[in-house]
């Protein structure tokens, strides 16, 4: 099986869809390595 990894930054101007983004990135938790802030 080939491994990939990826660095992906994101950006947030504005407060307002956080708890959307976190809903997002919970969902694919299993792929997800390490999150910072």
């Amino acid at each position: 099986m080939e491994t990939r990894i990826a660095v992906i930054a994101i950006v947030a101007e504005s407060r307002d869809h956080i708890d959307e983004m976190n809903r997002v990135l919970s969902a694919y938790g299993e792929y997800i390595i390490g999150r910072m802030g």
